[in-house]
């Protein structure tokens, strides 16, 4: 999946020569609420993501626009997760440098959850899909360098999860012995926030 991402992402960079742009956001810190059926909770604690972004000018104000956001949540006690997202959308610029950005995203994360005092625990594969809306501004700092600021949101239906479960025939027993059952996880979706904050440069 990563390497179909990273295809997806610099296909486009490495096809057309012309109009283009670049965005990216380094390293940053985040909080991670989601609405789902239960109301509005936390995924994790605390994620850290980057977003790297390539925008394919189709008109003097349109674009197609790619983005991929890895992040990490950082959890209490022994838990990981990775979360890969990315997006692909039309963005369409109005006056004073506002603009409205909708698509596709596209989202995959792996999980591990631990409740065992031996390590083992629950492997989660999850894929979503869903459709993307923001509205944002680009500020120009000089004539190719720019920022760009905007909110959003991402709906995610799940199409494919499954839970890989670890656990001991008999805790008792001099050499434990472990077996592992595969089920599918809850088809729940919800939906996320997107909040944009991106250095970018026209290359051409």
């Amino acid at each position: 999946m990563r390497k179909l991402i990273f295809i997806l992402l610099a296909l486009p960079f490495f096809t057309f020569a012309q109009n283009t742009t670049v965005r990216i956001s380094p390293f940053y810190p985040m909080i991670s609420p989601i609405i789902t059926k239960q109301g509005v909770g936390f995924l994790s604690v605390m994620a850290f993501g980057s977003t790297l972004g390539y925008d394919q000018k189709i008109s003097d104000n349109e674009s197609i626009e790619f983005n991929f956001k890895p992040r990490i949540h950082i959890f209490d006690g022994d838990q990981d997760l990775k979360e890969y997202r990315s997006y692909i959308n039309y963005k369409r610029f109005m006056k004073y440098n506002f603009y409205t950005s909708s698509g596709l995203a596209v989202n995959y994360m792996k999980s591990f959850i631990s409740m065992n005092a031996d390590g083992s625990g629950d492997f989660a594969t999850l894929y979503t899909i869903g459709p993307n809306i923001s509205i944002g501004r680009r500020t120009m700092l000089t004539n190719r360098l720019f920022l760009d600021f905007g909110l959003g949101f991402a709906f995610n239906y799940p199409i494919y999860n499954n839970i890989e479960r670890t656990k001991a025939v008999d805790w008792q027993a001099d050499d434990v012995q472990y077996y592992t059952e595969v089920e599918s996880g809850p088809k729940i979706f919800y939906l996320n926030h997107m909040l944009a904050f991106q250095f970018g440069f026209i290359l051409n």
